[in-house]
């Protein structure tokens, strides 16, 4: 293809001109050369460089400039710019990005200097103020224009001038009335506050880490303004509504606010451009796409020092006009490589203006015109295949924001910028074209109140090109691109443009082949109460029928020959014949058979047959005669199995801390099954991918709040498929927690977050209330999980939080005797001790701190401690009464997991579980023990001898006579147990069967029932190692094959009334949960895993 030549420069007896390189179409370019006639001026360029300047030109003729690129295939068409004229001087060009604003009596301009400075230096500028054609003169880019009166509308326009005179005017702007009323008085955060900021939530939350002076006495009702800052790149217009600070840390609850709260009368009018130097980001490529731009030695233009260029050889003056130039050279290496080819230059220049006019007493007053100025160069081969369709999302573009001072306070615009192909074809028998089309359109918005206008900019013109389809052919490519305006942090105006070409061949019509080139046109305007109203504005001003045009027909119709079957798949070694058919053209025609690309070989009668894999494009020729033109006909052969297509139909929508997946499998496997896919996931500040069984995927956890897209590839044994089209963004769900048998994370704050020190689900100290709303957990004190009030800088600290299911509310819970924070510890040895309990309501927490077991009221504001005098360290998983003021713990004799004593206590009181009924007896205490509901009872194991016979029995104890039971006195084997535990009623006991039995074997007992019998067995290969009970006994929590011998499955909630079983994802005993005691159908049960475990980081709630 053609370079795309972006500027040419005539000077005193020469031309520069600049261009950026095309498609190559697969070969290197090695070189270019640079033209003009007449004169027969010649330069050749390495292919580095794509800026050249001819010499030795005559002055004042015009010459036509042409840049010829060259690869081993040859030479390209020449690209030409024709009318360039050689002068000894040059005028300035126009100025650029005119803004006026209107003040007291006054108006403040500012604008960018031109593009081309001309010949000499500018040594001013003069602007033109009409009505009245008043004439100021600056020797800058920025002009006070006074004395206006304040009842009349104004236009302005600039020209430059240089020792060589005045050059062109820029595009005027207006109108303007010259006033300013300023409402109340709005806070302009300073620059080192702004660059402060590190978030800006959607919720309207500005977060800061040091706190700048001027926040902290921000009154709610405040209007806070900022121009563009780090984290917050479209500036701020919000209302404050809260300050929260720490001395070290702060953050400000906003809403948004608008401009009609900061001015009641004021007026502004601008003129802008997007030039490549301004690109502030390249959120994407698409693939085979490059943003190019003109270079030399390889360096970009835009990179180069000012008088870099001129030390490197380049021309005297460069520059860029306003325009973007995108380079698409694509494989669409589908269906076994038959889809084809798409290559393209696009040449984008997009443009906004307008104004904004607010007058108190008087609707605001808005106007927008904004425009894409569009040229297309492209190539498209397509082959033999079937239905297909695919998009590709080329880039997006963040311009560099753009700020207007408007009595000092900061107006911000920002534009955006983004492309994509997409591919619908129906069939295909193949097809190559090529064309050029250039297309500007847009739409001018006029707003008046909440009133919106829509007015349709279309200017196409056409430079043909060639076509050629080899059979029936419907396809459709296009290329729609996006231009938006951010107003704050809020899409304000925008166009969206598509672009498409259009081909239809029926080798039974005549004729029997078109194309056609159209567009479409859509004009949007969604903004909040900027101005006093919400528009959510969208309008089709252009649709396929009206804006399309005929690039190519047939004279007639289809003479010639067809080959059948167009696509033939077959095993290397394995002849096939291609049939043909005859179109009205005779049977007996001589046709010619050849391989054309790829591996094998075709005999005379159409018998193809390869020794290797791969694909192979036939081809039938028909030659010319008396009777048809030449008839070529394609078709594909694969030989061998390929990799898969790529899927299709892609679907997500929004799940609670995910995203649920749905998709097409593709339709071509590629001869191999699909034994997996792969799920790219995007949002703003990553991309990764991520694998998957089937359709319907559930990708989690995501963070809610935030906006993904997605894309699914396909797998087999013979290699990976193409990315599907992007889905459509999904922004997460937060937590549901009324879901039916979902897990969703817990561990997020208020605005959706997880813990972003990913410490919160790698402690084991968890517990859930009975009444199932609050759950307490760990995390480090610089998590965004602890409210900011007691977040620290690093993690000084390990704090137990509470969170609300119900309101989401987070609390620091962990609280010393004199109601200090205090941190929490939780022993590591086994993670399925929880060194924390709760009571019924959530109301009051135990937890370990260091060597004290602290009991902490949340509501009372009270602490004590419940192992006062007590020495060892903590074991077991604590347990609580129901109304908070009864604890029961273990406490280690040996230093180890399992032996020691239980205890009972009470702010008042302390138990020591001293019975062992045993010979050579030691207490059991690793797991051991429980404590029904209202503390009445507590069990305890007892054991004897070595650890091959630990737990010969349980004891139970009643609080309110001080006696023991030993509940199995005459069963040793039932006394082998691994774990028990006890209902919250005190009349329940589960565990695990005796060590004979082998693992996975779990009894419940109903205490004093009798012996323990087969007809206690819990079914379904539960065992008992962490786990937990409800009130009644009926509802447990229990491992799969669990301890001893058999390692750790599945864990689940097993309830023996209902015979319903839960499956929960937690496959690794180094687990900890916790189930809420609640005697209904609705319970939730908590779980987290150790880093050492599955990596699920994360306090996971199930609902049953």
């Amino acid at each position: 293809m053609e370079p795309v030549i972006t500027g040419v420069v005539p000077s005193d007896g020469g031309i520069a001109a600049l261009w950026v390189e095309p498609p190559d179409g697969g070969s290197a370019i090695t070189g270019y050369l640079l033209t003009a006639e007449p004169g027969g001026h010649r330069l050749e360029l390495p292919a580095d460089t794509t800026v050249g300047e001819l010499t030795g030109l005559d002055n004042d003729v015009a010459h036509v400039i042409g840049v010829t690129a060259f690869n081993k295939a040859g030479a390209s068409p020449v690209a030409e710019r024709e009318d360039v004229t050689p002068a000894r001087t040059r005028l300035p060009g126009a100025p650029t990005d005119l803004r006026a604003v209107g003040g007291d009596g006054t108006a403040s301009l500012s604008w960018q200097a031109p593009a081309d400075p001309g010949s000499s230096d500018i040594t001013e500028y003069e602007v033109r103020t009409t009505p009245g054609d008043l004439l100021t003169v600056v020797d800058g880019t920025e002009a006070e224009i006074t004395g206006l009166d304040r009842e009349q509308s104004y236009h302005f326009s600039v020209a430059a001038r240089t020792a060589d005179g005045l050059g062109p005017a820029s595009e005027a702007v207006g109108p303007i009335e010259p006033r300013l009323t300023v409402v109340g008085e709005p806070h302009v955060l300073s620059e080192p506050a702004a660059n402060a900021i590190t978030a800006v939530l959607p919720d309207g939350t500005i977060e800061f880490g040091e706190v700048p002076e001027e926040i902290v006495d921000l009154a709610p009702g405040t209007i806070l303004m900022s121009g563009p800052a780090p984290a917050a790149p479209r500036g701020l217009l919000h209302r404050v509504t809260s300050v929260v600070e720490n001395g070290r840390q702060a953050e400000i609850r906003t809403e948004q606010a608008g401009v009609d709260e900061v001015f009641e009368d004021t007026s502004v009018a601008f003129d802008m451009s997007l030039d490549p130097p301004e690109i502030a980001g390249l959120a994407d490529e698409g693939p085979g796409t490059e943003i190019v731009e003109p270079k030399v030695d390889g360096v970009p233009l835009s990179k180069l020092a000012p008088d870099d260029d001129k030390d490197k050889g380049g021309p005297e003056v460069s520059f860029s006009n306003g325009a973007l130039v995108v380079k698409v050279d694509m494989s669409l290496g589908e269906h076994g490589g038959r889809v084809g080819s798409y290559s393209a230059t696009g040449t984008f220049k997009p443009t906004v203006d307008g104004s904004i006019d607010l007058t108190s007493g008087s609707a605001p007053r808005t106007s927008f015109t904004a425009a894409i100025e569009a040229t297309f160069d492209l190539k498209a081969q397509l082959g033999v295949l079937p239905k297909w369709d695919k998009e590709w999302e080329l880039f997006k573009i963040k311009g560099k924001c753009n700020t207007l001072m408007i009595g000092g306070y900061p107006l911000v615009w920002c534009p955006e910028f983004d492309m994509k192909i997409t591919g619908e074809i129906g069939y295909s028998a193949g097809v190559t074209f090529t064309s050029k089309i250039s297309h500007k359109l847009g739409a001018k918005l006029d707003i008046v109140g909440g009133e919106v206008t829509a007015t349709p900019i279309d200017e196409v013109s056409s430079d043909g090109g060639e076509f050629r389809a080899f059979g029936s052919v419907s396809a459709k490519l296009a290329m729609p691109v996006s231009f938006t305006v951010f107003l704050y942090n809020a899409a304000g105006p925008g166009v969206k443009v598509e672009p498409y070409f259009q081909t239809t061949a029926d080798t039974n019509a005549d004729p029997w082949f078109t194309m056609h080139a159209g567009c479409t046109l859509d004009v949007f305007l969604k903004s909040r109460e900027f101005f006093g109203f919400s528009f959510d504005f969208t309008q089709n001003l252009l649709d396929a029928e009206t804006c399309k045009w005929e690039l190519f027909a047939a004279d007639g119709p289809f003479n010639g020959i067809q080959i059948d079957p167009r696509m033939v798949d077959t095993d290397v070694d394995k002849p096939v014949r291609m049939g043909l058919d005859y179109i009205r053209v005779p049977s007996d025609s001589t046709v010619n058979w050849s391989v054309t690309d790829g591996p094998g070989e075709i005999d005379s009668s159409g018998e193809y047959v390869s020794a290797t894999g791969g694909v192979a494009t036939v081809r039938a020729v028909r030659p010319a005669d008396a009777l048809a033109p030449e008839s070529i006909s394609e078709a594909t052969v694969r030989v061998g199995a390929f990799p898969p297509d790529a899927p299709s139909g892609l679907v997500a929508e929004p799940a609670p801390g995910g995203a649920l997946l749905e998709w097409n499998p593709p339709a071509d496997d590629g001869g191999s099954p699909i034994t997996e896919y792969l799920v790219k996931v995007k949002s703003e500040d990553r991309t990764y991918v991520r694998n998957v069984g089937s359709s319907p995927a559930l990708v989690a956890p995501l963070e809610p709040g935030v906006s993904y897209r997605f894309q699914v590839a396909a797998k087999t044994d013979f290699g990976v498929s193409g990315f599907s089209s992007w889905s459509e963004p999904v922004v997460p769900l937060p937590p549901d927690l009324s879901g039916d048998n979902g897990v969703v994370n817990i561990a997020i704050d208020e605005h959706g977050r997880p813990d972003r020190t990913a410490v919160a689900g790698r402690k084991q100290d968890i517990a859930i209330s009975g009444d199932g709303r609050y759950v307490f957990f760990s995390t480090t004190s610089d998590s965004n999980l602890v409210p900011l009030m007691h977040r620290s800088a690093g993690p000084d600290a390990n704090y137990l939080v509470r969170k609300d299911l119900d309101t989401g509310a987070l609390v620091v819970a962990s609280r010393g005797l004199s109601g200090e924070l205090v941190s929490s510890t939780s022993w590591g040895a086994y993670g399925q001790q929880s060194l924390v309990a709760t009571n019924q309501d959530g109301s009051v927490v135990a937890f370990a701190a260091d060597d004290a077991l602290l009991v902490h009221d949340l509501e009372g504001g009270g602490t004590w401690q419940a192992n006062r005098g007590v020495a060892g360290e903590l074991r077991g998983q604590l347990t609580m009464t129901d109304d908070g003021t009864t604890v029961a713990f273990g406490v280690s004799s040996d230093g180890g997991a399992f032996l020691g004593t239980t205890y009972r206590a009470t702010a008042d009181s302390l138990v020591e579980m001293t019975y062992c009924p045993l010979e050579d007896c030691h207490r059991i205490v690793g797991y051991t023990y429980d404590m029904s509901d209202d503390g009445r009872w507590v069990t305890y194991s007892a054991g004897v001898g070595p650890t091959t016979e630990w737990h010969k029995t349980t004891i139970r104890y009643d609080a309110e006579t001080g006696e023991y039971q030993n509940l199995f006195p005459n069963d040793p084997e039932w006394g082998t147990f691994v774990n028990t535990r006890l209902s919250g009623d005190g009349t329940v006991l589960i565990g695990a069967g005796p060590n004979g039995w082998g693992p996975g074997t779990a009894f419940h007992w109903k205490i004093g029932s009798g012996p323990i019998g087969s007809g206690n067995i819990i079914p379904g290969g539960w065992g008992l190692f962490q786990h937990e009970t409800d009130h009644t006994g009926n509802r447990m929590l229990m491992y799969q094959n669990a301890w001893p011998g058999g390692g750790y499955g599945d864990a689940a909630i097993v309830d023996r009334d209902t015979g319903r079983t839960v499956v929960l994802p937690v496959q690794n005993w180094n687990a900890t949960a916790e189930i809420a005691k609640i005697p209904d159908e609705t319970g939730r049960v908590v779980w987290t895993e150790r880093a050492g475990g599955q990596g699920l980081h994360g306090v996971w709630l199930s609902q049953l």
